[in-house]
């Protein structure tokens, strides 16, 4: 099988350079959603829709836009007929901040990477090792491209 990237499930040890790109990958494929979100719920940022979301009586939307929302915790679940992606919701206005558990589901449905705790921890070993060469910050429990996270504090 040959899923584009190299499959984590085929490779004994992976390595950071496809934990990188499946990690860019998984940012750009949330935040590839915002501009419909937001017009789903008729909103124009993030806090805005946080705060819609509130006000709404449970965590399970589906809209005339055949898009599915579930918004769960600090995050939300979207889905139509064509794909799913679960993320919680980043620092100040970042859309995505990486969770290590949603990020190894993404994996699990996209690319057959097993949902385990060993993978859970390679991930996690990996992503520290990112945030000790500073490409990757943890904040409140969530990993941020240190790029992402520097042009928020700069605001």
């Amino acid at each position: 099988m040959n899923c584009g990237i190299p499959c984590l499930s085929k490779v004994r040890n992976f390595m950071k350079k496809e934990i990188l790109e499946l990690l860019e990958e998984y940012v750009r494929k949330v935040n590839g959603l915002k501009e419909e979100i937001l017009r789903d719920f008729n909103v124009t940022n993030k806090k805005q829709l946080i705060e819609r979301r509130l006000s709404l009586v449970n965590g399970d939307y589906s809209l005339e836009s055949k898009n599915n929302y579930r918004f769960h915790g600090r995050g939300c679940n979207f889905s139509n007929s064509d794909f799913e992606i679960d993320w919680d919701f980043g620092y100040e206005e970042i859309w995505c901040g990486i969770n290590i558990g949603l990020f190894l589901k993404y994996l699990t449905s996209n690319y057959q990477i097993e949902n385990n705790v060993a993978n859970y921890n390679k991930i996690e070993n990996l992503c520290n090792n990112m945030v000790n060469r500073g490409i990757l910050i943890k904040k409140y429990g969530l990993y941020y491209f240190a790029k992402d996270l520097v042009s928020v504090n700069e605001k």
